[in-house]
């Protein structure tokens, strides 16, 4: 039986269309897993030990949901220090854990940390 538009619309809000029959998965979640492993991993602790450093860390994550990828660019005072260097290898290692659905939102996400 065809199907037409009418019958795949479920819900519409203004920045929103949702298709019944369709399960697409919410990539900030997806993302916000990311920073859950990172915290969960003890990394912050772990390379303040390699490097007493202070200051901050922003990341914008970014969740393509076509390449179904995640990337991110880092800015603040310590992406260029050991600290920051040990922090970034700890979110690739969050990223390369985290699995993207097959069917999912493009998201992105600021984080901030301070050391």
């Amino acid at each position: 039986m065809a199907r037409t538009v009418a019958d795949l619309v479920g819900t519409t809000t203004r920045n929103k269309l949702e298709l019944v029959g369709i399960e697409v998965a919410d990539g900030l979640a997806v993302l916000s897993s990311v920073h859950q492993r990172f915290e969960a991993s003890g990394a912050r602790a772990r390379c303040r030990a390699v490097d007493p450093s202070r200051g901050y860390l922003v990341l914008a994550l970014r969740l393509d949901n076509v390449a179904r990828t995640i990337r991110y660019d880092a800015g603040g005072s310590l992406p260029v220090t050991p600290v920051g260097r040990c922090l970034l290898a700890a979110i690739d290692e969050a990223i390369a854990e985290t699995a993207i659905p097959a069917s999912v939102r493009g998201a992105l996400m600021y984080q901030t940390m301070e050391i």
